[in-house]
């Protein structure tokens, strides 16, 4: 009965030590597999401005600091950046519908996975406003780090102005505002009043002009090159009027303190002798004055009376004393026999006749 006692009491001590090895084995295992499956990581616990990387949760090769990433990898050639969209030069090799991982590093902060597309032979990425919005970066420079297939592939330059983040572009420079006050001169205007009591063609300034001068206030808009980028008025205030320039203009012909004038009359000739001194064919009358020398025919008529004038033609002397001038399109001949001798020049006779009398 011992002997047994003591058989199973062996017994039971092999099956405890094998239960134990299991355990061990067990143990041993599980930490083995758990090794295997851990992500591993090429960056260390955050601390100070490493980047601590929000979604997605996997593998980076992004570098521990901002002075690293920029001394370490290359700023990426683009053709266009903007808060929708970056768009890649061609030395930059993308595959289209490959996918990147965009980082704002100097946060740093997750901005999300965006797709490579191409659109016109350029391939570009876009949609990160949103996002970049609702981080809430501080003004200044910031770096966008782009991740393919978890290494880094380079990076650009932002920099968000605090007055208004969506309006300003990435790689856009700084700006600041301003107000600037400034004095304007202020040009006068020149005006031409007509003259009667001038020769026509002459000009005299009666009214010197002068400038003024006006206060404007700007907001002026530089960038971080101190080069002005926008001006735009929001303030005027005039510190002396400007006066008009004034012109007279000589309308007159005449001048009824020295012209004088012939009248003459006549037969209106439609032909007349080869050597132009005989109305071969009589047409009608006419009448005539001659202003300081100038001719000029101021009635046709079958009898033109003393005080009419139904017409206003320029005429010029031709030889045998008479007078040329076209008529309702044809060249006339007017014989002319002198009705008055030399006389004075008066208003009155400028008035009855239409011309342009002035007196200087």
């Amino acid at each position: 009965m011992e002997n047994e006692k003591k058989k199973i009491s062996k017994k039971a001590m092999i099956v405890g030590a094998v239960i134990c090895v299991l355990v061990i084995l067990a143990v041993v295992l599980v930490l083995v597999w758990g090794g295997k499956n851990k992500p591993e990581t090429t960056l260390d616990e955050p601390n100070g401005n490493e980047p601590v990387l929000e979604e997605p949760d996997r593998t980076s090769a992004l570098a521990r600091d901002t002075e690293e990433l920029l001394n370490s990898y290359h700023e990426l050639a683009t053709t266009e950046v903007s808060l929708e969209k970056i768009a890649f030069s061609s030395a930059v090799n993308l595959e289209v519908g490959s996918f990147l991982d965009v980082y704002v590093y100097s946060s740093p902060k997750f901005v999300g996975t965006f797709e490579v597309r191409e659109e016109n032979g350029v391939k570009y990425i876009s949609g990160m406003k949103e996002v970049i919005d609702s981080l809430s970066l501080e003004s200044g420079e910031h770096h966008l780090a782009l991740v393919l297939n978890d290494e880094v592939l380079g990076y650009v330059t932002i920099t968000l102005s605090a007055l208004n983040p969506e309006e300003v572009p990435f790689g856009s420079e700084n700006t600041r505002e301003e107000t600037v006050v400034e004095t304007e001169m202020v040009n006068f205007n020149t005006k031409e009043v007509n003259n009667t009591n001038m020769k026509r063609g002459t000009r005299k300034v009666t009214t010197v002009g002068v400038n003024g001068s006006k206060e404007v206030t700007y907001k002026v808009t530089y960038d971080s090159n101190n080069k002005e980028i926008k001006r735009e008025k929001v303030a005027e205030k005039v510190l002396k009027d400007a006066v008009d320039e004034v012109v007279a203009i000589g309308v007159s012909d005449y001048n009824v303190n020295t012209s004088t004038y012939i009248e003459y009359a006549g037969p209106m000739c439609k032909t007349v002798s080869s050597n132009g001194v005989t109305c071969e064919e009589n047409d009608k009358n006419f009448k005539a004055i001659s202003v300081d020398g100038k001719p000029i025919i101021v009635c046709i008529a079958d009898v033109c009376q003393v005080n009419e004038v139904n017409v206003h033609l320029s005429a010029s002397w031709s030889s045998g004393a008479s007078l040329v001038a076209t008529y309702e399109g044809q060249t006339r001949y007017f014989f002319t026999n002198k009705a008055t001798d030399t006389q004075k020049l008066t208003m009155e006779d400028c008035t009855k006749y239409g011309l342009a009398c002035g007196s200087w």
